[in-house]
């Protein structure tokens, strides 16, 4: 069993213009020894074996809006059926606690033979994760393919509302049982 992680760039500054274009405003990335096709694309089409986890990251194409204060948030969605797609099961939603290393100060300038300090900080990167689970007791060698719908709610400066709720699209899933 490994772990899987997908990596979702979402163009919320389209999207809160009113478009509903996922091929131009969703891009997801996963490893490429997993991906069958779409890498970049709202329509990534990836290949997992039977009891991996992925992971899904959603990440705002532009973090703060331009000119202003306000930053973009998207999380999952959590009030959909996820459970019923029949290859991915046990949908759980993870705050994504952990560290990262940033820099110490600000504005340092970059200047050659001089190093810029860091240090870690405590950081947030909410994730929802799933199980690949063939159904059944699988042949080696079965797979099986499915689209399954996500679901975001998009969020934009310090309001505790989704600017964007429920953008949808569906990508696709293959479980494979080595």
């Amino acid at each position: 069993m490994a772990t899987q992680d997908v990596m979702i760039i979402v163009d919320c500054e389209s999207i809160l213009k009113g478009v509903r274009d996922p091929a131009s405003q969703i891009f997801m990335f996963a490893d490429p020894s997993i991906v069958l096709d779409g890498q970049g694309t709202d329509e990534l089409s990836i290949q997992v074996n039977n009891q991996d986890i992925i992971r899904w990251f959603v990440f705002p194409k532009v973090m703060q809006v331009q000119g202003s204060e306000d930053t973009y948030a998207v999380l999952a969605v959590g009030n959909y059926a996820w459970d019923q797609s029949t290859l991915l099961k046990e949908w759980t939603a993870y705050q994504g606690n952990g560290s990262i290393w940033t820099y110490q100060n600000d504005g340092v300038p970059l200047t050659q033979g001089q190093d810029v300090t860091a240090k870690r900080v405590t950081d947030y990167k909410p994730y929802i994760q799933a199980n690949a689970a063939l159904p059944g007791r699988p042949d080696p060698g079965t797979k099986q393919r499915e689209a399954y719908y996500f679901y975001l709610n998009i969020y934009k400066g310090n309001g505790n509302a989704p600017a964007v709720k429920d953008y949808s699209w569906d990508p696709y899933v293959t479980v494979y049982q080595p």
